[in-house]
């Protein structure tokens, strides 16, 4: 795609539980994302754009490696991946990665291929000491905590671990309380300016700087609970009603008690939702007004995508991260920049189709172990039949914590994949309660039609079983052969189609 003498640069902006749906030009009536919606005219949109799973570090570990999440025996960390970051650098381009999440941080090897990279740990020496501020040191307390009560379990009797279970419930819940509530009195205060004002001065003030070309990622975490917007984007809402719903969804989250949440209460919540994706909105027109003052648009190419959505209670829970639903994997994806037309993509891409289209931009050879196509036009002329496919592998969340230190691995007894195409989407879980919905008429997946529509299901099945013998190959890894397990168990009988 490059034609200029000069190599362009390459800024890549991933946003925290941005579901397309609240999006204005995905059809959303509340006028939550007005510069978001005048940028994507500006560029190529793809209406059908889909995470590789339904939370954080799988769907960016795809997005950055080109690779799928069961692969590599399901541990999405970087030990074993090629990030596009190491295929940059390795061709002249200066890197800079500023995640600033728990997941993505270099605990997990997330700052591989970096030069530059902020996560909110800090560097001592050759040890890793951990930023007091940051959501990586919130990660280590809750997991050693975790792990400490898991050890004790076998010495409690199951009443007494009742009694505890409820002690420890209760001490969380008041903890949650007092860290929303913190947050709230700061915010109030001007203490503490909130995520995108903070990222967007941390990209400026690198890139200002940078040595050119150079390959920028930044994520956004304004949009990920718990949902307390500035004043200034908190329409009647009021603080303590901030504090008690936003409460109310992490008890929701960790302890899955739903029923807590009344109709009013989802109304505030995803009200405070929509006030930080147009607060997000504002700091992204920010941010483009900056770059391009600076001169840097001229020759930079620009994708904006979210690593995966949320939920509202639309399939019985709240931000839930163990489904593949329309609504945590449908995720907006935009390119714009020199020579990149002004127009939408209605076909289905999947995220690891996005690091091979940035090495096409800038005409570099994309190595053997990155999956995804370009999405630049000789990519997408084969694509008329092809669906995509979402992984996930947890039957309860921070599952996949649960190995060792530094490792975030899915559990193949837990698979679930979705195959997604332009009218269905099946959603195969190794329990054997299959789904599937047709995607025109039922849109937010009510329905499951897999007894009407066996022969489409039968399709579907033969997709995923080629899908994983596909990764089982690719990832060249001896655990992962057991998948074949769940392979046998595609088949038709035994409580399956």
């Amino acid at each position: 795609m490059e034609s200029s003498k000069k190599k362009k640069n390459v800024i890549l902006l991933t946003v925290e539980c941005l579901r397309a749906d609240r999006i204005g030009t995905f059809g959303y009536e509340k006028k939550t994302t007005p510069n978001l919606d005048e940028l994507f005219k500006r560029g190529l949109l793809f209406s059908r754009a889909y995470s590789a799973s339904s939370w954080t570090a799988p769907c960016i570990n795809a997005l950055l490696t080109s690779t799928y999440p069961f692969m590599y025996d399901g541990d999405v960390t970087m030990n074993k991946r090629t990030s596009i970051a190491e295929v940059l650098r390795n061709n002249g381009y200066t890197t800079i990665g500023l995640p600033f999440h728990a997941y993505l941080s270099s605990f997990f090897g997330y700052d591989k291929g970096f030069d530059t990279f902020k996560d909110g740990i800090k560097e001592k020496g050759n040890t890793k000491e951990i930023d007091s501020n940051s959501e990586a040191l919130k990660y280590k307390i809750r997991r050693y905590i975790r792990m400490k009560f898991y050890k004790f379990d076998k010495l409690f009797s199951a009443k007494e671990k009742s009694i505890l279970y409820k002690i420890w419930t209760s001490v969380k819940i008041l903890r949650i309380g007092l860290v929303i509530s913190k947050i709230a009195l700061l915010d109030k205060r001007k203490k503490y300016p909130k995520m995108g004002e903070r990222l967007n001065k941390e990209i400026l003030s690198l890139l200002k700087n940078a040595h050119q070309p150079f390959f920028l990622w930044a994520h956004y975490l304004d949009t990920h609970p718990p949902f307390l917007p500035p004043k200034n984007f908190s329409r009647d809402i009021g603080m303590l009603s901030k504090i008690i719903v936003n409460v109310k969804q992490r008890i929701a989250m960790f302890e899955n008690k739903e029923d807590a949440f009344k109709p009013k209460d989802l109304e505030k919540l995803s009200n405070l939702f929509d006030m930080e994706v147009e607060y997000l909105d504002f700091w992204i027109k920010n941010l483009m007004g900056e770059l391009d003052y600076l001169g840097l648009l001229k020759d930079t190419y620009v994708i904006i995508t979210a690593d995966h959505g949320t939920q509202f209670l639309e399939h019985g829970r709240i931000h839930n991260e163990l489904e593949l639903y329309q609504e945590l994997v449908h995720v907006p994806l935009f390119i714009m920049g020199p020579g990149i037309p002004c127009k939408e993509i209605e076909l289905p891409v999947s995220h690891i189709d996005v690091s091979p289209t940035i090495l096409d931009l800038l005409n570099i050879n994309k190595p053997m172990g990155l999956l995804g196509k370009s999405l630049l036009n000789n990519g997408m002329n084969d694509r008329g039949g092809i669906g995509v496919f979402c992984e996930e592998g947890q039957s309860e969340r921070g599952e996949a914590f649960q190995t060792e230190p530094g490792i975030i691995k899915l559990n193949k007894e837990s698979m679930k994949i979705a195959y997604i195409t332009k009218n269905r989407s099946y959603i195969f879980r190794n329990n054997g309660e299959d789904e599937l919905y047709d995607l025109i008429k039922d849109p937010r997946e009510r329905n499951n039609i897999i007894n009407e529509e066996r022969e489409m299901a039968e399709k579907c099945l033969e997709k995923i079983k080629e899908h994983l013998k596909e990764i089982t190959y690719k990832g060249k890894s001896k655990e992962i052969v057991n998948i074949k397990r769940a392979i046998k168990k595609l088949r038709y009988g035994k409580g399956r189609i």
